[in-house]
C-alpha cells in the first residue's frame, strides 16, 4: 500500500492470465499482417531505415516463416491448413532461396500469396480476418 497525502491508494498486481499457443500465434500473425504496409516503396529498404515497416522486405517473410513455423510445430492447426502453409513455404523457397531467384524483387503477387496464407491460418485458428 502507498500513501499519498490523506488518499490511500491500493496497489495490487495485476492479474496476467497467460495466453494459449493459439492466441500467441493469432497476435503473432495479425501483427504481421497489420504492423507492415502492403505497399511496395519506390526505394530499396533495409532494417536500419527510419520508414521499414514494408512487406516487401525479405526479413519481414522470415519472421512470418517463423511464427507459421511455429504453428505447424506446436500441432495447432489442422492437417488441411498444414498441407497449405507446407505448400506456401514450398512457394517461398523456390521464389526466394533458389540461386537463380535470390536476386529477384519481392511483388505485389508475393506480397498477396503471404497475407493469404495468413488469412488461412487464421480462420484456421478461430480468429476473424481483417476486412
Amino acid at each position: 500500500m502507498k500513501e499519498l497525502g490523506s488518499n490511500k491508494i491500493i496497489l495490487t498486481p495485476e492479474v496476467i492470465v497467460p495466453k494459449t499457443t493459439r492466441e500467441k500465434t493469432a497476435d503473432q500473425l495479425m501483427f504481421m499482417r497489420d504492423a507492415f504496409s502492403d505497399k511496395i516503396p519506390t526505394k530499396i529498404l533495409h532494417s536500419f531505415d527510419k520508414d521499414n515497416k514494408y512487406k516487401v522486405k525479405r526479413g519481414w517473410f522470415s519472421g512470418l516463416n517463423a511464427h507459421l513455423e511455429n504453428a505447424l510445430i506446436s500441432g495447432i492447426l489442422t492437417d488441411e491448413v498444414a498441407i497449405e502453409v507446407n505448400k506456401y513455404f514450398e512457394w517461398h523457397d523456390t521464389k526466394f532461396c533458389s540461386k537463380k531467384d535470390k536476386d529477384k524483387i519481392t511483388t505485389q503477387e508475393d506480397i498477396s500469396k503471404a497475407n493469404e496464407i495468413i488469412s488461412i491460418v487464421l480462420k484456421d485458428l478461430g480468429f476473424e480476418q481483417k476486412i
